[in-house]
C-alpha cells in the first residue's frame, strides 16, 4: 500500500491541476502543445493534463492611467496633463495580439497626448474648458 502513495499523490495533483473555475467575465484560451485550440467559456473548464494550458481572459473594461506630465503649449505655457485609457476585449481569441497591444496603448497615449497639446495655444484649452462646462449644466 506504501509503494502506491506517491503516485497517488501525483494523480490527484495532475487532476487537481487540470480542472478550472472562470468567472462569469472571463474566458479561457486554450493552447494544445503551444498551438491555439479554441475558447471555453464560464463555469467549471476541465483542461488535459500537461498537453493543455489556459489563458484567462478577461472581457471587462480595463482602464490604463497614464501618468501626469508638464507639457509646454505653442505659446509657452506650462500645463500638467494627465489621462486616462479605456478599453475593452471583444474576441478572447486574439489574446497574444492583446497582451503585445496593452504596453504598446500605454507608451502610444503617454507620447501622443504630449504632443497634441504642444501645438495647442491656452485659448483652446479655456475654449475647451468653457464647453465643457456648458455642457455639464
Amino acid at each position: 500500500m506504501l509503494t502506491f502513495l506517491p503516485l497517488l499523490v501525483i494523480l490527484l495533483m495532475l487532476l487537481g491541476s487540470s480542472i478550472k473555475i472562470l468567472n462569469e467575465y472571463e474566458r479561457g484560451v486554450i493552447f494544445r502543445l503551444g498551438s491555439y485550440a479554441g475558447v471555453r467559456g464560464p463555469g467549471l473548464i476541465i483542461l488535459i493534463p500537461i498537453v493543455e494550458k489556459m489563458v484567462k481572459v478577461d472581457l471587462r473594461v480595463v482602464t490604463m492611467d497614464i501618468p501626469s506630465q508638464d507639457i509646454i503649449t505653442k505659446d509657452n505655457v506650462t500645463l500638467k496633463v494627465n489621462g486616462v485609457v479605456y478599453f475593452r476585449v471583444n474576441d478572447p481569441k486574439n489574446i497574444g495580439i492583446m497582451y503585445r497591444i496593452k504596453k504598446r496603448l500605454f507608451k502610444y497615449f503617454s507620447t501622443i497626448y504630449y504632443f497634441e497639446i504642444f501645438f495647442f495655444n491656452l485659448v483652446h484649452f479655456l475654449k475647451i474648458f468653457v464647453l465643457f462646462m456648458v455642457m455639464a449644466k
